[in-house]
């Protein structure tokens, strides 16, 4: 499949390469999208630039998704982790 380009949105913010904050997330961008997004989709996939560098920013985008298209995964007891998922080793 595809993705519907309605269905995406860049989001200013941002890290240099040394994982020093170089603009800071547009968290009201952040939420007016995934509020757009409520009731139509069932996950979502959130890629920043340089995060493997500060994962800052993709885990507030993580929060604020849980908040407002998930917001049962906050009330789970124990919600997984990727610590807790099999994750097969590299050919």
């Amino acid at each position: 499949g595809s993705v519907r380009t309605d269905f995406s949105v860049k989001v200013e913010g941002g890290h240099d390469l040394h994982g020093m904050e170089k603009a800071p997330l547009d968290e009201a961008a952040a939420r007016e999208f995934l509020e757009s997004l409520r009731g139509r989709v069932d996950a979502i996939a959130v890629n920043g630039y340089l995060a493997i560098r500060n994962p800052d920013h993709e885990l507030r985008v993580r929060d604020l998704a849980r908040e407002i298209l998930f917001p049962w995964y906050a009330d789970m007891s124990s919600p997984p982790t990727w610590d807790s998922m099999s994750v097969p080793p590299h050919a």
